[in-house]
């Protein structure tokens, strides 16, 4: 065999390791964003349902100064800011990163709400503007709801994006396999 036959040879014997090996990585990276990005889209969503449970609680306990209302959720729900935080890392894990901001605005509406609206009806529920903090707090509520539902058409346009990339991948991967099939055969 001549050497450009040898070159040519062990470039297809390059590529039909490499190519392989590449798209499997990639596949792999792909997938776990899809995955990351599942996992966050729900992430908001049980935040949100978060934010009403504590609502509902403080307005149950408004009613009847019962206790019970605010289990187990609060509010004050010292874990609220903890989740939001792990959501926050995982929205940049899955390389939605321009969500991370929408992330923080719903921990800063929600702290909102517990300081101005649940602390103050907490320490005296009969309060003559009691209405008004729960109609402020409702209006902070309905931000929220705004701001998740912003969160998750972001996580979602991030999402497709993935898709397509891995549809791109997978295309790409059977066009090399297929191109070594060919070529040796």
């Amino acid at each position: 065999m001549s050497p450009p036959i040898l070159l040519l040879l062990a470039a297809f014997v390059a590529v039909a390791i490499v190519g392989p090996v590449w798209g499997i990585r990639q596949l792999d990276a792909e997938s776990s964003a899809q995955v990351r990005l599942a996992a966050a889209r729900e992430g908001v969503d049980a935040i949100f349902r978060e934010q009403l449970s504590e609502e509902t609680g403080l307005r149950g306990f408004i009613s009847t100064h019962d206790r019970y209302f605010l289990d187990p959720d609060g509010p004050p729900n010292p874990q609220f800011d903890q989740r939001v935080e792990d959501l926050a890392k995982l929205v940049a894990a899955a390389g939605a990163s321009e969500a991370v901001p929408v992330v923080r605005d719903i921990r800063t509406i929600h702290d909102r709400w517990e300081r101005q609206v649940a602390l103050p009806l907490l320490q005296n529920p009969v309060r003559k503007d009691a209405l008004e903090l729960q109609t402020f707090g409702k209006l902070l509520t309905d931000q929220l709801r705004a701001s998740s539902t912003q969160l998750r058409d972001t996580l979602t346009a991030a999402s497709l994006r993935v898709e397509m990339q891995l549809r791109r991948t997978i295309n790409l991967t059977v066009g090399i396999s297929a191109a070594i099939v060919a070529v040796f055969a």
